[in-house]
């Protein structure tokens, strides 16, 4: 690494003094990457965040005054881009595993070994500047007090909405919102943007009436959020279904346009050679997307137009394709435009949307620079680096 690199401000928040100290000593071998800044509670850590610019925060989760989920709650609304590491004393795979799925935590298990600990910080901090936000997400929270078995009761807000979610040993066994109790309230409140989260610890006695556990409720709300999404029928829909009307008109003004281009081009009889050309793209388009579809998890895939927002193939369903086609070409023109204005001559290799159930994988093709591969993945069953991989390989396949 440069010597001339800013170093980078990481904040370590535990209440053991000579973890911190022996944390603090074992950092100075990479003392030109970053500045290990301590504090011994959620409340002396929030106190450092508003003083100065922290990069990157490592806590630990049980500690006096404020702990790490407090701490964790107010980061949630108040500093949601910065990449979090939790310290955690799991002690079976299983749950090991879980905070895998985890994508807005990486977490540490004590004993910490120094190399481990400096490489996490670096990959936090890098997919930070790339753009891969891991901050902290309601999701990855609630999974969390699932995988630490905490009884708390969290009252949830998010534009003028409040809710209410209830846990006991780290199962959610009710949730209130208005008039709605239980899984139906659950569903709208875990999906919730721009979330702020308080925690109540309680005694009070709760009646059950959730049994489906968190990770498959979560995923059956994501479903549904998706759902309304591609419908235009979720709750405070005003602002999206103005993108959503502009979408679909983009989306009719490039249908007219190309039947228009098909009737002139039928009314200009073209050749026999043209026609041979026009059915072997076609042939090759539609068998690159059909070997996309044999991906796991793959759910629906388009080649698209990045000039027209038009696509020019689609496989699978679940998704309008068209709408979706269009809309991502803004999502890359935008991404072309800011790497511009930056000075970047790097060409973007994929860009990467992770809703609750589904990764949405949009990749620009280097032998075209004006398509690109739209990929819907099942959260569930894919595999990101194989899909990646399978991209990269079909890729090559597509000759337009």
């Amino acid at each position: 690494m440069s010597k001339t690199a800013p170093i980078k401000k990481v904040l370590i928040v535990d209440d053991e003094k000579l973890f911190l100290a022996s944390l603090q000593e074992g950092m100075m071998e990479f003392s030109e990457e970053f500045e290990v800044i301590t504090a011994l509670n959620g409340e002396k850590a929030l106190e450092e965040l508003g003083r100065q610019n922290i990069d990157l925060v490592v806590t630990d989760l049980k500690m006096p005054v404020m702990d790490g989920f407090q701490l964790l709650t107010q980061m949630i609304s108040k500093y949601p881009a910065i990449p979090t590491i939790v310290i955690t004393a799991f002690g079976t795979p299983d749950i090991e595993n879980r905070l895998q799925e985890l994508e807005t935590f990486d977490y540490l298990e004590k004993p910490i070994d120094f190399s481990i600990l400096a490489e996490k910080i670096r990959k936090g901090i890098k997919n930070n500047s790339d753009g891969h936000l891991r901050g902290i997400m309601l999701f990855s929270f609630l999974q969390l007090i699932q995988i630490e078995q905490k009884s708390c009761v969290l009252k949830i807000s998010s534009h003028e909405k409040n809710g209410t979610l209830y846990f006991y040993k780290g199962e959610l066994i009710d949730a209130v919102y208005l008039r709605l109790n239980g899984e139906e309230a659950a569903h709208k409140i875990v999906c919730w943007e721009d979330s702020e989260i308080e925690i109540i610890n309680t005694n009070k006695q709760v009646k059950r009436r959730i049994d489906k556990p968190l990770q498959n409720l979560l995923m059956d709300a994501a479903k549904e959020r998706d759902e309304a999404i591609f419908q235009g029928e979720m709750e405070d829909k005003s602002s999206f279904s103005e993108t959503q009307q502009n979408l679909e008109n983009s989306v009719t003004n490039l249908s007219l346009e190309k039947k228009q281009i098909e009737a002139q081009t039928s009314e200009n009889s073209l050749n026999q050679t043209k026609k041979e050309k026009t059915f072997t793209m076609a042939n090759n388009i539609e068998q690159s997307l059909n070997e996309l579809m044999e991906i796991d998890g793959a759910m629906a895939v388009a080649l698209v137009d990045t000039e027209s927002g038009m696509a020019l193939g689609t496989a699978g369903g679940g998704v309008n394709l068209d709408v979706a086609a269009a809309g991502n070409t803004e999502v890359v023109k935008s991404k072309q435009k800011v790497m511009a204005n930056l000075g970047l001559k790097d060409k973007i290799e994929d860009i990467l949307i992770s809703l609750g159930s589904q990764y949405h994988l949009i990749r620009p093709l280097k032998t075209h620079t004006n398509l690109f591969i739209y990929l819907v993945l099942g959260r569930e069953k894919s595999n990101l680096a194989m899909a990646r991989f399978k991209l990269s390989d079909v890729e090559n396949w597509v000759q337009v």
